[in-house]
């Protein structure tokens, strides 16, 4: 099986390991182009833009024909692009790992901290369900209430709500 590596680093040998495990035996990068984007999301894009940089990287994974996707990176782009590729039927998965930390005092005092990773496997992001939320909320200075609707794509629909007392 195929699957398209579209990270902000390079995969160690244990993550490589535990990919062939799973049966990945074919291992696509992205472009230069796709790993500059990946690499540099800017966090002020307008949403226009933002789903113009997701739709060229998401061509490039269908055109390159994976069956799935291992993806980190910036997360409201990592959820995006994990939202649409669901659907086409493209397994998506991420890594994750146990930290585990020791402090150990020293002579003067301090505190060194040491960080060890271990128990690292990659593990596959089963679905994204919708969902919809409704918020009610009393602005006390107005005595009016609202209704603030959320959906999937976080956008919110506010509506009035008048109350006569």
């Amino acid at each position: 099986m195929k699957i398209y590596i579209l990270l902000n680093h390079v995969p160690t040998e244990e993550q490589v390991k535990d990919l062939r495990q799973k049966g990945f035996n074919e291992f696509v990068e992205p472009t230069d182009q796709i790993k500059k984007i990946w690499s540099n999301i800017d966090p002020y894009l307008n949403e226009m833009s933002r789903n113009k940089l997701s739709s060229i990287i998401i061509d490039e994974i269908l055109e390159n024909k994976a069956n799935a996707v291992w993806i980190q990176g910036e997360n409201g782009m990592t959820f995006s692009i994990v939202s649409i590729l669901i659907p086409y039927g493209i397994n998506c998965y991420y890594a994750t790992s146990k930290r585990e930390v020791n402090e150990v005092q020293m002579p003067d005092g301090s505190i060194q901290k040491n960080i060890y990773l271990s128990a690292r496997s990659i593990l596959k992001i089963y679905s994204i369900k919708p969902f919809n939320y409704q918020f009610l909320v009393l602005t006390p200075d107005t005595g009016f209430f609202y209704l603030i609707n959320f959906n999937n794509s976080l956008t919110s629909q506010t509506i009035l709500i008048l109350i006569r007392s």
